[in-house]
């Protein structure tokens, strides 16, 4: 073995291996103290500034700049802080997150091709409710990444609200296939803002597709007082499936005023129409919908025969001359519905009891 001055080689080879790993254990101890130092200096830092953001927003005072920064997490911190607050509280706000440059830094990001720029700096700027230059928004809309015109064309709805309609004809007609999930998400959003505009995006669109999609979204918010412009849209159109929307959209409103237009459905070829038109007397007295009904439970139409015994089983006292009707003869279309309805409304009843 060779040695020196009497030590084996050995020796001083693990004696240089383990002051390599002292030095490198050492210097990832210090990395890692020096690293949760900063952290801790950071959040205090953050914790600071948001304090002093609340109070700059109340005052605008420009001597509490010195608690902010101009890095990233600043900008973010602001628009958190900036996002529950309405229009009427964030000028003061928006002023400061202008002297720090971080309005510009978002601009100038919503013009860059790095996705994950522009969303942040489309997030943060929906967050101050700032409204953009029309020639800025006309770009965000003809983004190349569908995603991102999207949440664009949302963002610009949230803040115009009923002046955002112009944009939302325009962007359905440059896109006419748009995904109908998200196209019934933006007009949903829109009629919140503007329900009293309904009837204008009705007279508007002349599209099938859009119609159909339009009467959809009638059927989950309606619009009150809208039901004579969705008659004349179905007079005008006889599409099943505009009219299958159309009747789903004038239900959640459905009058007396309302039953002569719908008897004409109850006789329509189409068993889908001839249901959701029979739907729509769930809504009004049995009285006035006796001898309708007394014409459904007859119908060559299962789900529509099924409709038509629920209405009659829900009205009670007023619909006992259908219900012996039907009881009383076991040959009648109607009798193994009722009887599986009677058997269910027992077992529902001594569940409760």
């Amino acid at each position: 073995m060779v040695t020196v001055a009497g030590f084996p080689s050995t020796f001083y080879a693990l004696l240089i291996l383990t002051g390599i790993f002292l030095s490198l254990a050492l210097s990832i101890f210090v990395r890692k103290y020096l690293v949760s130092s900063q952290l801790k200096k950071r959040k205090h830092l953050l914790s600071k500034a948001g304090d002093a953001l609340l109070i700059f927003s109340d005052s605008g005072d420009d001597g509490l700049l010195g608690y902010f920064d101009h890095k990233a997490d600043m900008a973010d911190l602001i628009c958190s802080i900036a996002a529950p607050l309405s229009s009427a509280y964030l000028t003061n706000i928006v002023n400061l997150y202008q002297k720090l440059g971080f309005l510009k830094k978002d601009i100038r990001a919503l013009y860059r091709y790095n996705l994950r720029y522009k969303v942040s700096a489309l997030i943060r700027l929906r967050a101050l409710k700032l409204d953009l230059p029309d020639q800025m928004w006309a770009r965000l809309l003809k983004d190349r990444n569908d995603a991102f015109r999207w949440s664009a064309l949302e963002y610009l709805v949230s803040i115009k609200g009923a002046a955002a309609l112009p944009w939302i004809i325009w962007y359905f007609w440059e896109y006419p296939a748009s995904p109908l999930g998200m196209t019934k998400h933006i007009f949903a959003s829109w009629l919140q803002l503007a329900y009293q505009d309904a009837s204008l995006i009705l007279e508007i669109f002349d599209n099938r597709r859009m119609l159909r999609v339009i009467l959809e979204v009638l059927a989950i918010y309606p619009v009150y007082h809208s039901q004579d412009i969705i008659i004349n849209v179905l007079r005008k159109y006889p599409d099943p499936e505009i009219i299958i929307a159309g009747l789903a959209a004038i239900k959640v409103q459905f009058s007396d005023d309302s039953l002569e237009f719908i008897s004409y459905f109850l006789n329509h070829p189409n068993p889908q129409i001839r249901k959701e038109a029979m739907k729509c007397l769930q809504e009004i007295d049995i009285d006035k919908s006796y001898d309708f009904l007394s014409q459904a439970i007859l119908d060559p139409d299962y789900d529509v025969r099924f409709i038509a015994v629920q209405i009659i089983l829900s009205s009670g006292l007023a619909g006992r001359a259908l219900l012996n009707e039907i009881s009383g003869e076991p040959m009648h279309p109607c009798y193994n519905i009722l009887m599986r309805s009677q058997k269910i409304n027992i077992e529902l009843q001594k569940e409760s009891a």
